[in-house]
């Protein structure tokens, strides 16, 4: 393992408006606050008119823990392997920055902009990213457990296998995201916007999703148990083959929706809109169908053993209910 090489955060300064830009495996003194360097203002200046698409600063398996960095503009940045745990970089550019393997824990990120970066395998658990910018960005197999990332913008951005686990993701926005088999348990996602993303088999119970925009998401063979939907906008969305079983999805809409093979046992359906909804072998076991609005719905083959309230459903008798397996059929068609 090389050894790493100490460095004043004054001569790291002093360097850098000296032109240098290979820092490769320094190690700067915890804690340092760039702002207080009596040439920030020089080198704020200075970075700003050097091509860095050109010639990047490199801080490749470096060791930056602590750092104060507030603002610093680093795109293009190269800082593989580097540990920037429990750095301040609030509003920090690092548009296009190589980030794999880097390990941010505890960090603050605050409306930082990380567009187009990669963070490959990097760890940002307890990281706080409060409206930070992660547009295009790669976070593929990335650790990213109980962040702060309400308001975040996730446009775009290729995650498979990341790992998000008790996170605060309210009013995200994860439109056209790629996140397939990501590890979302127990988050807090209310009023996130989800449009058009890819979240194939991930792992997303005991989360809060209520108010949320998950039209046309794929969620094929995901694991959405016990998670409450309330009020969620699914249409044209993908759910075949999902885990949607004790979910409350009271006055979701599931129009034109494909649930086709989803276990939807215990879930609570009540004034939900499935109107064209395929609902083909479909397990709604113990499910509560209270006034769901049901007409051209395909539930060809679904399991209805014992579900509530199917008497009560909007549309059933232009329903498809060919070879449903069904506690009471004469209750199903004496429609209030």
């Amino acid at each position: 393992m090389t050894k790493q090489i100490r460095m004043h955060g004054d001569e790291l300064v002093n360097k850098l408006l000296a032109g240098e830009r290979d820092f490769s495996g320094i190690r700067l003194d915890e804690g340092y606050q760039i702002h207080k360097n009596k040439h920030y203002d020089q080198l704020t200046k200075y970075l700003h008119r050097r091509p860095l698409w050109d010639e990047p600063i490199v801080f490749t398996a470096g060791d930056f823990r602590g750092l104060d960095a507030t603002g610093l503009y680093l795109p293009f940045l190269q800082a593989e392997y580097s540990n920037f745990s429990g750095a301040k970089l609030n509003q920090v550019n690092l548009f296009k920055s190589e980030l794999e393997n880097a390990n941010l824990r505890g960090a603050s990120l605050d409306n930082a902009n990380l567009r187009f970066a990669n963070l490959t395998q990097a760890n940002l658990d307890h990281c706080s990213l409060i409206s930070a910018n992660f547009r295009y960005a790669t976070l593929r197999k990335a650790t990213m457990k109980k962040v702060e990332a309400n308001r975040a913008v996730f446009e775009n951005v290729v995650g498979d296998g990341a790992n998000l686990q008790y996170s605060n993701l309210k009013e995200i926005n994860f439109s056209f995201a790629n996140f397939p088999k990501a590890k979302m348990q127990s988050c807090q996602m209310n009023n996130a916007k989800l449009w058009d993303a890819n979240l194939k088999f991930a792992e997303m119970d005991n989360s809060e999703m209520e108010d949320c925009n998950c039209r046309s998401v794929n969620f094929t063979g995901a694991s959405l148990k016990n998670v409450s939907f309330a009020r969620t906008d699914f249409k044209g969305a993908i759910l075949s083959q999902a885990d949607l079983s004790q979910s409350s999805l009271n006055h979701a809409i599931l129009f034109n929706a494909k649930l086709d093979a989803t276990c939807m046992e215990g879930a609570d359906l009540q004034e939900s809109n499935m109107i064209g909804a395929d609902l083909s072998e479909a397990n709604l076991q113990n499910a509560n169908l209270r006034l769901a609005k049901v007409r051209d719905a395909n539930f060809s083959n679904a399991i209805l053993l014992d579900s509530k309230n199917l008497n009560t459903c909007i549309g059933l008798l232009y329903a498809n209910m060919n070879n449903v397996q069904i506690s009471s059929m004469s209750q199903a068609i004496n429609q209030t």
